[in-house]
C-alpha cells in the first residue's frame, strides 16, 4: 500500500512502513491568480477559494498547522482525495491548491498552474506499507531503490 502517513503497529496490523520520499509543498493557482496572491502572501489567502486534501491525511494536518501558525483562515472550496481531479478543478474554477514541489514543473507545463509560494515547514511524505520486511512488489522495489540512490547522491 502507498500512503501519505506512516502506519503505526497495532494488534490489528503487523507490517512495515518505509519512507519512500518527501518533498516540500507549494500552493499553485492559475498564473494571474498566483501573481496577485504573491503580493500580500500569506494574508492574500483569505480572499481566495482553496482546495485541500481530505481531513486526517498527513498533508492536510500539516497544512492546517501552517494556516494556524500564519493566522490564515482559508476559505475551503472543496476537499479532494484525487489530486488529479483537484488540479483540474483548481484550473477551471480559479482555486488554489497545495501540491508537492517535486512536481512543480509538471504543474506549470502540463496543468498550466503557477506556484504562489512554497510553504515553510510543510512536507509531503510518501510511504510504502508492506506485510513483510522484504519489498516484494517490483514497482515499490524500484521506488525504494531510486530513493536510496537519490539520498546517497544528496
Amino acid at each position: 500500500m502507498l500512503t501519505d502517513a506512516p502506519v503505526r503497529a497495532s494488534p490489528n496490523f503487523s507490517g512495515y512502513t518505509r519512507l519512500l520520499s518527501d518533498s516540500g509543498v507549494a500552493l499553485f493557482a492559475e498564473p494571474s491568480v498566483a501573481k496577485r496572491l504573491r503580493e500580500r502572501f500569506p494574508e492574500s489567502l483569505a480572499d481566495v477559494p482553496l482546495l485541500l486534501p481530505l481531513e486526517h491525511t498527513g498533508l492536510r494536518v500539516s497544512l492546517t498547522r501552517w494556516f494556524e501558525t500564519h493566522h490564515v483562515r482559508p476559505r475551503i472550496r472543496g476537499e479532494f482525495q484525487d489530486s488529479a481531479l483537484a488540479v483540474v478543478f483548481a484550473r477551471e474554477q480559479q482555486c488554489v491548491l497545495a501540491m508537492p514541489t517535486v512536481i512543480a514543473d509538471q504543474m506549470r507545463s502540463h496543468y498550466r498552474l503557477a506556484p504562489v509560494a512554497e510553504l515553510d515547514g510543510v512536507r509531503a511524505r510518501f510511504y510504502a506499507v508492506t506485510p513483510d520486511r522484504k519489498v516484494a512488489h517490483p514497482a515499490v522495489r524500484a521506488i525504494v531503490s531510486h530513493e536510496r540512490a537519490r539520498s546517497i547522491r544528496a
